[in-house]
C-alpha cells in the first residue's frame, strides 16, 4: 500500500486538506495515454449528504483511529488501484509507488483531481 497524500478538500475522504481516508483509490486515465494530465481519481466524492452515506463502504475505519493517535506518520494508506498501464508505477493495477500525491483543490468531481506521481514509461 502507498502512502497517498490529497489536496482534493472537496472530496468525502479528504481529511484536514491532506490525507485519504478510504480505503481503495482508484486511478483512472483517458486511452493509453502518456500524459499526467489525463490521470483522475475516479474514487473522489463530493461532499454532500448523499456521498457522505455511501462512502462508508469505502472508509479506512481502522487506518482514521490509527491517524487519530498517531500524528507523525501517515498510517491512513490506501490501496491503489491503477488504469494507467504506461505509468513506470504501476504493476498488476496496483501502484507500487511509495507515496503517491493527488492534487485537485477546487474539485467539483474527478476530472479536476490528478496524479502527481504518474511517471510514463516511455
Amino acid at each position: 500500500m502507498s502512502d497517498l497524500i490529497c489536496s482534493a478538500v472537496s472530496c468525502i475522504y479528504n481529511i484536514n486538506g491532506v490525507l485519504c481516508s478510504a480505503r481503495n483509490v482508484h486511478i483512472g486515465i483517458k486511452g493509453i495515454s502518456n500524459n499526467i494530465e489525463d490521470t483522475d481519481c475516479e474514487t473522489y466524492l463530493n461532499r454532500n449528504l448523499k456521498n457522505t452515506l455511501t462512502s462508508i463502504v469505502n472508509t479506512n475505519l481502522i487506518g482514521e483511529v490509527k491517524q487519530i493517535v498517531s500524528s507523525n506518520e501517515i498510517e491512513m494508506s490506501p490501496q491503489v488501484i491503477c488504469d494507467a498501464k504506461q505509468c513506470t508505477y504501476n504493476s498488476g493495477d496496483l501502484c507500487v509507488a511509495k507515496r503517491v500525491q493527488i492534487y485537485g483543490l477546487k474539485c467539483e468531481d474527478s476530472r479536476c483531481t490528478k496524479c502527481e506521481v504518474f511517471v510514463s514509461k516511455s
